[in-house]
């Protein structure tokens, strides 16, 4: 039986991280430790309870449905002793936050999750700059960046925040006049919208198709352009499905193919190291991935 006085805190906090990750490296970077640290406190917990967390067969992690349980039980009770700690200490938050990121990530999901942060947390006072995807130096006054690409100009924690994957969307009304796709050979039907990414060769190609070159092409110059080509019925994009996500609840876009690319940037989130983060850095940080797990 576990009781208050021998409940393995330090453990349980190693296997929030690592169930999150799914990943011990990425789980040992968050807390600062080494990979070996992790996994010792895993097993702690493991032979502690009398049960196994974690599936690791074929050199991947997944989590086992007691491990599954665990992490539920764990991160509400976290987030509990977080927000109960906010609550007697609410000037320890207090004060300015500077975020930063690019326009596309901003004006697709980005800017909903800070504006919901910023009602939970008015005492933090936001303010944004934005920055180039593949940008390679950040400016220093910023605490929190959310990257399109790797910065290796940088001294500040960056830590793997999230992989693309891209697939086909429009407008629904695209579809009209008895349009179907039953096939990706049949989006070839519809003007592609391209960005200067130009993914759209990567695409086909993975699923063993060639572009012709009779191919109707809308030409742009980024992501946003192309997804907000999408919602005006242009024609149809290739976008990152997290980007397109709220426009897909709202009906407002469909996804046409599930299939998916992975690019090979990637959104990075870059600020101090964990144990040089204010707190309001790191409740933020905190915010934006429970963001993308939700």
């Amino acid at each position: 039986m576990i009781t208050r006085r021998d409940l393995p805190l330090n453990a349980l906090r190693a296997f929030e991280v690592c169930g999150r990750h799914l990943h011990m490296r990425a789980a040992a970077q968050e807390l600062g430790v080494t990979h070996a640290a992790v996994s010792r406190q895993i097993r702690l917990l493991e032979d502690k309870f009398g049960v196994q967390l974690f599936d690791r067969r074929h050199n991947k992690l997944a989590l086992t449905s007691a491990g599954q349980s665990l992490l539920h039980a764990t991160t509400e009770g976290l987030d509990t002793i977080i927000q109960g700690a906010l609550n007697i200490a609410p000037e320890e938050l207090k004060g300015p936050l500077v975020w930063a990121s690019t326009e596309s990530q901003v004006s697709t999901w980005l800017l909903d999750a800070v504006g919901e942060f910023q009602l939970q947390y008015p005492e933090v006072a936001t303010s944004l700059k934005m920055i180039e995807p593949g940008a390679v130096d950040l400016d220093s006054s910023i605490d929190v960046a959310i990257c399109y690409g790797k910065p290796s100009k940088t001294a500040k924690h960056t830590e793997l925040l999230y992989q693309e994957q891209l697939f086909p969307i429009c407008r629904p009304q695209l579809l009209e006049n008895n349009k179907h796709i039953k096939a990706p050979q049949d989006l070839l039907d519809f003007t592609l919208i391209v960005d200067q990414s130009n993914l759209w060769k990567n695409w086909f190609s993975s699923v063993n198709i060639e572009i012709p070159k009779s191919t109707r092409r809308f030409q742009l110059v980024n992501a946003h352009q192309a997804i907000n080509a999408a919602l005006s019925g242009f024609g149809i994009a290739l976008a990152d499905k997290l980007e397109v996500a709220h426009y897909i609840r709202q009906g407002r876009l469909i996804g046409l193919w599930d299939h998916t690319i992975a690019p090979t940037k990637q959104l990075f989130i870059v600020s101090q190291s964990p144990s040089e983060q204010s707190l309001r850095v790191r409740v933020f940080i905190d915010w934006i991935k429970k963001t993308m797990e939700s």
